[in-house]
């Protein structure tokens, strides 16, 4: 089968792999959506071990579907998290204390408004957006054949 990347994308592959890294595997032999994930351990030959709830587990890479490695979490909901609270406490406070006739709503208590009310609500909107922040995994091919498209050109990649 042949797969090709975006332009500026290095290829990885299996072969790319080290030791300690976060993967996820599909088995053949289980149900289509069953996964094991775990830490890589070793990658030798045609045979990957990893360790998956203290338990150090072998997979022929022929009994593989379809094996994924782990990019970190995604940096977007802690970011709107943040930002999306200090927005919201900020406004919400400058709206009320404005609304008063009596009062003067100068820079002095915008900046004020944003400091106590602003930075707090929008470190909790950080935390919760760490917490519901999904893992970000990228499909490594298992077959030996493929196309790489680079700055440079397409190659096809051959590997034994």
């Amino acid at each position: 089968m042949l797969a090709g990347r975006p332009s500026g994308v290095a290829a990885q592959g299996v072969d790319d792999l080290r030791p300690g890294a976060k993967v996820r595997l599909y088995p053949k032999a289980t149900c289509p959506r069953c996964s094991v994930t775990g830490r890589l351990e070793l990658l030798e030959g045609r045979r990957l071990e990893l360790t998956a709830d203290e338990e150090l587990l072998s997979f022929p890479l022929d009994s593989i579907r379809a094996l994924e490695v782990s990019r970190g979490k995604s940096w977007v909901p802690p970011v709107v998290g943040g930002v999306g609270g200090f927005v919201v406490a900020t406004g919400t406070f400058l709206a009320i204390f404005c609304s008063d006739p009596d009062t003067s709503c100068g820079g002095h208590q915008v900046a004020a408004g944003a400091l106590y009310f602003g930075v707090p609500v929008g470190a909790i909107g950080t935390l919760v957006g760490l917490l519901l922040a999904d893992e970000r995994w990228e499909d490594l091919p298992l077959e030996r054949v493929g196309v790489v498209v680079s700055p440079g050109g397409i190659a096809l990649q051959l590997s034994l």
